[in-house]
């Protein structure tokens, strides 16, 4: 079964989160301007899931923040039912004010980051049946 990862960046008080949002250079056209974590699918030469999430978001972000000398918080892992079904293995990021800032300010190189709120967060419109996910966890914490 196809597995993925992604990563839930927030900041300290809980209150917003900086995400990815497909653009026009997406493979998957339905999903431009849709939602996503920060990751995506691992792949055969990733030893752990936790160096997927390391090697996809060196592809995804270029930032000064080193990503390895944080502690990624593993949420869970989840059978998602979109186009297929899938395992997905959500980890969460949580930065003090000033690195979520800089982190939001950072060159994204693939699709855009965007801050938003928990309500659109809990609503938005996300790739890949994802929103699953994100409904599971705020139904936990």
């Amino acid at each position: 079964m196809h597995q993925g990862v992604g990563l839930l960046i927030q900041n300290e008080r809980n209150d917003l989160f900086f995400i990815q949002q497909k653009d026009e250079k997406y493979s998957q056209k339905k999903w431009i301007g849709a939602y996503s974590f920060w990751g995506g699918e691992i792949e055969n030469g990733d030893l752990t899931i936790y160096d997927a999430l390391l090697r996809e978001l060196n592809e995804e972000i270029l930032t000064s923040i080193d990503f390895l000398k944080h502690d990624f918080n593993f949420i869970g892992k989840y059978t998602v039912n979109s186009d297929e079904v899938y395992l997905f293995n959500l980890y969460l990021l949580t930065l003090n004010e000033f690195q979520f800032l800089e982190l939001c300010n950072a060159e994204i190189k693939e699709g855009n980051g965007v801050v938003i709120n928990q309500n659109e967060l809990i609503n938005g419109n996300w790739v890949w049946g994802l929103e699953q996910v994100i409904k599971n966890y705020f139904e936990i914490n």
